[in-house]
């Protein structure tokens, strides 16, 4: 074994073997770990000198900063002295492997070995997530230093991303053996990685009721969703609020057929818009009939706020389905009625007019359907939604245009322009980096924060972002969904 041992998930630290156990190094200052750190990173890559140089002094002109260099090389030979940590030479610097092991190299390792068998290796998994504990280089940071900050941050956002991949698959491994102590214990670790994951949280609900304490999932959920919505302002999925209600009642927790259908899978979190949601929700739980146009923009975000308000309803409200309905394909009124009868996976009688059979099987049911993209149709709204609203189903409609019916709600969407069209024009590269302000409260006090931040920060080269706070990839759905955020906002350095 190597006689050097690095500990870079956590807090960052190396520690030597002697006879009394491992002592652990002391360095001079936080350069010389910063510098150990990124080639921890890249254990079988050798580093150019000028990259090292940059990254760690990128505010020092070259030839300084290439000194400065030679100096935190030669502490850090210092530090670990007589172990030769360093393969070096005029243009490149690289790690001695002989002398040192890295538990960012262990995992990387294990994951590999893992996953070459279907499916991957267990007991390889449960050691690859002993590892992780905790974000990389935990509370480590150089000020003033954006090239490694950013580098830093991406670093540690892909190792959690690894983390998690590693614990979803013992959490569904262990649930399939009915070992519910065990799937716990993972999906535990799993929402202190991602407190804010719905799904596996709902998953360690079910591992809590399973293993016979639903006092303790009932008390978890609602600390959860007190914390949604103290933090983000958002009410828990509709599959939660069910969930809660077994677990109130006593039913056995078996998965119950879902009431949503045709819903495109999202990628990102889905944060703000919460007085529109609130909105929408009020319109639909009045009565039965209810119609409801979201009206804006191309790309305002029409489709997203209508599809998470309809998937966070109380399922009971419509227990006959909720129904997701894409009209983007229809080029003609006459193709609408046989596309909506295609989603809804009706066989009508041809020898009966469609829209009598179809008046007649929706009015003996509660269904809520979501028509997006309306627009190319809205000029026929009154004869095309004719046979569902005799039927007096509610209607969730996104449209460019108004569709002025009588009867009818409407909400517009029109505060986002300018803040999305600067958005679109940052680089994706730069949608990854983060900065954290002081204070932990919730997404729109932080807005408020960035709206009167002032930014000295120069667009460099290489195109990377100001350091801008992120909680999860959804970084540009949260500037544009958020209220706190104003029309005629804009990042520094991009001309709309």
């Amino acid at each position: 074994m190597p006689p050097l041992q690095a500990h870079c998930f956590g807090r960052f630290a190396v520690t030597q073997s002697q006879d009394a156990g491992a002592v652990p190094i002391h360095f001079a200052t936080e350069r010389v770990q910063a510098l150990l750190a990124y080639l921890l990173a890249h254990p079988d890559e050798p580093q150019r000198r000028e990259h090292l140089a940059y990254l760690i002094w990128p505010e020092r002109p070259d030839e300084l900063a290439r000194q400065n260099l030679r100096k935190t090389l030669s502490r850090l030979r210092q530090a670990v002295a007589p172990h030769l940590l360093l393969i070096s030479d005029y243009q490149t610097v690289q790690l001695n492997l002989e002398v040192i092991r890295s538990d960012v190299m262990h995992l990387q390792r294990l994951v590999q070995e893992a996953n070459q068998s279907q499916p991957p290796d267990v007991s390889l998994l449960k050691q690859a997530a002993e590892l992780y504990k905790g974000e990389f280089l935990h509370g480590f940071y150089l000020q003033d230093n954006h090239p490694f900050t950013e580098w830093l941050l991406l670093t540690r956002e892909a190792w959690q991303r690894q983390a998690q991949e590693v614990l979803n698959n013992l959490v569904a491994h262990y649930q399939r053996l009915g070992e519910w102590q065990t799937a716990l214990t993972y999906a535990r670790q799993y929402v202190q990685i991602d407190p804010w994951q719905e799904e596996m949280q709902r998953t360690l609900l079910t591992c809590l009721a399973q293993t016979g304490q639903r006092a303790e999932a009932l008390l978890h959920y609602q600390q959860y969703t007190a914390a949604l919505q103290q933090e983000l302002g958002l009410p828990p999925e509709a599959e939660s609020v069910q969930l809660s209600y077994q677990l109130q009642q006593g039913q056995p927790m078996v998965e119950q057929a879902s009431v949503w259908h045709g819903f495109p899978v999202e990628q990102t979190v889905f944060i703000g818009r919460t007085a529109e949601l609130k909105q929408i929700h009020q319109h639909l739980q009045e009565q039965q009939g209810q119609l409801l146009t979201i009206m804006g923009m191309g790309g305002m975000g029409k489709t997203r706020l209508a599809g998470q308000a309809a998937q966070r309803l109380d399922p009971a409200l419509f227990p006959d389905g909720i129904y997701f309905v894409a009209c983007t394909a229809v080029e003609s009124p006459a193709d609408f009625l046989p596309h909506l009868i295609s989603q809804l996976g009706l066989a009508l009688d041809s020898s009966r007019p469609t829209a009598e059979q179809l008046q007649q099987y929706l009015a003996r049911r509660k269904i809520l359907l979501l028509l997006d993209n309306f627009e190319q149709l809205s000029q026929y709204a009154a004869e095309l939604l004719a046979p569902l609203r005799q039927a007096h189903v509610n209607l969730l409609v996104t449209s460019r245009h108004a569709l002025n019916l009588q009867g009818g709600h409407l909400i517009r969407l029109g505060d986002w322009i300018m803040a999305r069209r600067c958005l679109w024009r940052v680089p994706s590269a730069t949608t990854i980096a983060c900065f954290r302000p002081k204070s932990n409260n919730s997404f729109g006090n932080w807005c408020n924060w960035w709206r009167g931040c002032h930014w000295p920060l120069k667009w460099p080269p290489h195109g990377y972002a100001p350091m801008i706070c992120r909680r999860s990839s959804s970084f540009c759905n949260k500037i544009w969904n958020c209220g706190s955020l104003r029309k005629g906002m804009c990042l520094p350095g991009i001309k709309v």
